[in-house]
């Protein structure tokens, strides 16, 4: 926050006003990043108070914690209006272009739509009970649309569109600090959390493109440089020097200076209002993902379990340290207050240059930790570096405790720094997406298929509607199948096309989303398995036909002529269902997800391999691969310049044969029996 420069007692109106007015006007002051009272106090008091009731309006739990700083705004708003100046506050409100929160407050337009007032008055809430400025970038952002609301007759639907992000965004960020303010009122407390929040969702959202240039750029320690750094801070750590010890604290959590003298010391594992604090006593850090992970919604019957709380283990050597410096200092309650490191009189180049490599070496831990494994999402998890991965995988990975423990462990042998502690009871849970089916789900959702089909039988002596019976069954099977295995995302009809999809093919397409730069084209490989499934159900389909035509004669010819395309591989649906006289019904998705499967998301297959492929170590790049997804940096057109695309196709398909192998989800024959 910055420090005013004036005294609001005396400088606000050039007379005296009373200390509630001078506070309020300080605070905010403070909330929009003025360093000095040159602006004009009472449009925005006015303007905060309004966009305060629209916000409150919408959303009142904020009215119990914002009552005493509303009843403070409006006794100064009085106080400022009885003096009956034309031009209240010190000068007529001049604004630097540094200043976009204060623009903002001061020039709100009259006519504002409610949308935009609802979501100042969010930021200021989250402001206000935090004690952090307004976000310059979303401020700027508003000032845009206050500019457009001035200068035009209506938004137009582009801005409309950002306005309501705006709002949406906003609203979430206040109800997790209204969650929080419920635990704690210790503004301190909220302050971090909040700044710890941003810090992981920047790095979560941030350009890869930047990351990967300052990955180039070395801004980290490696190699020789890193463990001569490494056993120098160990050597000044035992000689008692607390601030090395804190560095290297920073190393094992990655957590830049600032953040780092933050972090709460807290026994235990219950964090009692925080979001991220370090058991002195276990050795352990403790991160509530529920803030990062905030868009995966409500946990589904049948999928994994997984917990709100992801243990992060320190060295032991470090542990050991740490528990003896609370020791000798049982009054801190923050890391940095362990530190003995002094406020430097003057920048010197020295100082600089200290502070450069301390920056470097905290950097270093995820740099060390992706050349250790090809696994970014462990890595991810492991280190708090959420710009290993892209905002788009977060919903698909499901990460295992265990597996981020071990990546840490070889992580610190390979950097010097020892053993990692041995994390006690609770055993090791998962983290991350809540909408992973466990595999005993996934078996029974198949076995529940395999039973449909069995049960309608069609020997010598048959009639058509057990015979559209049949294949009804057997087509809901086969589709599901392929839903699953090719992570096909949720669509009403199946967007399985007989053009992409044949046996004898190494990959298909599903134009299911326009993504990328491949526009949505990007190959999703064909394995063994999928492979004989699509064979049987080629064999399925001219069984089937020739069955249809005995029964119905010239009545089955739409059938037999979309069964003829699928055959000639033309761009027709290739699942479809028959209805009660024979003829072809498109294949929804809604048909699929009955029984067993009723309570899955529609894209359940996307998780489920994504956390496998992940569970077993594969490069992120080919879960990427499967998933489609364009990460910046690190997509499967370029996340390795020397690897040859057949080869990730093969790769991954033998990889998913494995994981199907594991499930005991193999191929199910239809009317013809099994392929010769």
């Amino acid at each position: 926050m910055p420090t005013l420069l004036e005294d609001p007692c005396t400088t606000v109106l050039d007379i005296p006003i009373s200390t509630t007015t001078a506070t309020v006007v300080s605070t905010l002051a403070s909330m929009l990043q003025a360093e000095s009272l040159d602006f004009s106090a009472l449009p925005v008091l006015v303007n905060t108070r309004r966009c305060l009731q629209h916000a409150m309006r919408a959303l009142p739990a904020a009215n119990e914690p914002m009552a005493d700083a509303c009843r403070s705004l409006d006794a100064a708003i009085d106080e400022l209006k009885s003096h009956q100046l034309i031009t209240p506050g010190v000068t007529a409100g001049f604004m630097p272009a540094n200043r976009p929160a204060l623009r903002l407050l001061s020039k709100l337009p009259d006519r504002a739509p409610d949308q935009l007032t609802q979501t100042v008055g969010n930021l200021l809430i989250t402001s206000w009970l935090t004690d952090l400025p307004l976000p310059r970038q979303r401020c700027e952002s508003l000032n845009a649309l206050c500019r457009a609301v001035r200068d035009e007759p209506s938004l137009l639907n582009e801005q409309t569109s950002t306005l309501e992000f705006l709002l949406h965004r906003s609203r979430k960020d206040l109800l997790e600090t209204l969650a929080q303010h419920v635990l704690t009122k210790d503004k301190n407390i909220l302050r971090f959390n909040s700044l710890l929040t941003n810090h992981l969702r920047s790095d979560l959202s941030s350009a890869h493109a930047e990351r990967q240039r300052d990955s180039n750029l070395r801004h980290f320690l490696a190699g020789k440089a890193l463990s001569k750094a490494i056993a120098k801070l160990l050597n000044a750590m035992t000689a008692g020097d607390s601030e090395a010890l804190v560095t290297l604290i920073g190393f094992s959590l990655n957590l830049h200076w600032d953040l780092l003298c933050q972090v709460p010391l807290h026994q235990g594992n219950d964090g009692q209002g925080h979001i991220f604090w370090l058991d002195p006593v276990g050795g352990v850090a403790y991160l509530d993902v529920r803030p990062l992970l905030r868009e995966l919604g409500q946990p589904i019957d049948g999928c994994e379990v997984t917990s709100d709380t992801l243990r992060l283990p320190l060295p032991k050597v470090l542990a050991e340290h740490l528990k003896i410096a609370t020791t000798v200092r049982p009054s801190a309650c923050r890391l940095g207050e362990l530190s003995d490191e002094k406020a430097s009189e003057g920048g010197t180049l020295a100082t600089a240059r200290t502070d450069s490599l301390r920056t470097q070496l905290i950097r270093s831990g995820p740099s060390l930790a992706i050349r250790r494994t090809a696994n970014r999402a462990v890595a991810a998890y492991g280190f708090l570096a959420f710009h290993l991965l892209d905002h788009s995988d977060l919903p698909y990975l499901c990460v295992s405790e265990e597996q981020i423990w071990r990546l840490r462990a070889q992580v610190f042998e390979m950097a010097g720094l020892g053993a990692a502690v041995a994390v006690g009871s609770p055993l090791p849970s998962r983290v991350g997406s809540t909408r992973t089916a466990r595999g005993d789900t996934v078996r029974a959702v198949f076995a529940e298929l395999d039973a449909a089909v069995s049960e309608v039988r069609v020997g010598r002596r048959y009639g058509l509607s057990s015979l559209i019976e049949h294949h009804n069954q057997y087509a809901r099977r086969v589709g599901m199948f392929l839903q699953f295995v090719a992570g096909a995302r949720a669509t009403q009809t199946s967007g399985f096309l007989a053009s992409s999809w044949f046996d004898g093919s190494l990959f298909g397409y599903l134009d299911d989303k326009d993504v990328g730069a491949a526009g949505g084209r990007t190959p999703i490989p064909i394995s063994p398995t999928m492979t004989l499934q699509l064979k049987l159900w080629r064999r399925h389909l001219q069984s089937l036909q020739g069955r249809l035509i005995k029964q119905l004669g010239y009545r089955a010819s739409a059938t037999s002529a979309h069964i003829e395309a699928i055959v000639r591989r033309e761009p027709v649906p290739l699942l479809f269902l028959l209805d009660v006289d024979g003829a072809p019904q498109p294949m929804r998705t809604e048909y699929l997800f009955t029984g067993q499967a009723t309570n899955l998301n529609r894209d359940w297959g996307r998780h489920v391999m994504a956390s496998s492929l992940t569970a077993i170590d594969q490069p992120l790049a080919d879960v990427h691969f499967f998933l489609r997804h364009q990460g910046g940096g690190i997509n499967p057109q370029s996340a390795l310049g020397t690897e040859v695309q057949i080869d990730r196709l093969l790769r991954t398909s033998l990889t998913i044969d494995l994981i199907l192998r594991d499930l005991n989800i193999l191929p199910l024959a239809g009317l013809a029996g099994e392929a010769r």
